[in-house]
């Protein structure tokens, strides 16, 4: 017959069970929290921040102009290293933070304008490249709200933290991380931005160089005070 254990043990193997269910726990949490880390693809928000590009055209404006709104539009996603540093999806500096808002988006676009081109450039207004890096950048978080995973945007940080989706959200939602995107999800996801980003986009700026393309034979006058 076994001898009956001691109420110590029983109480060190309640205390290691208990341990156990805890990590558990943070296990499952920390995988939820990974499936949670999605967005709209980086190629994808370059893309819309071009087309918007397009609405401020002139021949004569530098290209880099473009490139640096092409960057703007992925800067809100560097969010995503707080994961290595603890800071929780929902938390202020997380993804889809404060990183996603509005008021950064336009502290981007005055540092940029301010520091980088106080000198101005050929063709653009400085208040046409802040409004174009603005909202190349605040594009990011528009498309991320369309998206149909993840958390919402904190458009409103910091006055607001809470996250927002749009009322219509197309767009599938793109995993973090290259070697998650390819295969079938990856496949689905492209093509749910071609059909929701980049064809609005391509049709957008088509639009707009038709717009501004005189009429053939069309005679220009000259305007006179």
């Amino acid at each position: 017959m076994r001898a009956p254990r001691c109420p110590r043990q029983r109480g060190q193997k309640v205390v290691a069970t208990s341990a156990r269910r805890a990590r558990t726990m943070r296990r499952m949490m920390n995988t939820c929290d990974r499936r949670k880390r999605s967005v709209a693809s980086l190629p994808s928000h370059a893309v819309a921040a071009l087309g918007i590009g397009a609405c401020f055209y002139e021949p004569q404006i530098p290209k880099s102009i473009w490139v640096i709104g092409a960057a703007c539009s992925v800067i809100p996603d560097l969010d995503v290293i707080g994961f290595r540093f603890g800071i929780r999806y929902g938390d202020f500096w997380g993804h889809r933070g404060f990183m996603h808002s509005l008021v950064f988006a336009a502290l981007v676009a005055l540092v940029i304008v301010a520091f980088g081109f106080r000198h101005g450039v050929t063709g653009m207004h400085p208040v046409s490249m802040w409004l174009y890096f603005f909202l190349a950048t605040a594009s990011h978080g528009l498309l991320d709200a369309m998206t149909d995973g993840g958390l919402g945007v904190a458009f409103f940080a910091p006055f607001n933290n809470q996250r927002y989706f749009l009322p219509w959200t197309p767009i599938r939602v793109s995993p973090i991380g290259v070697g998650r995107f390819f295969g079938a999800r990856g496949l689905a996801v492209l093509q749910s931005e071609f059909l929701w980003i980049w064809l609005p986009t391509i049709l957008l700026a088509v639009s707009i160089i038709l717009l501004r393309k005189p009429s053939a034979g069309a005679k220009v006058e000259p305007i006179s005070c």
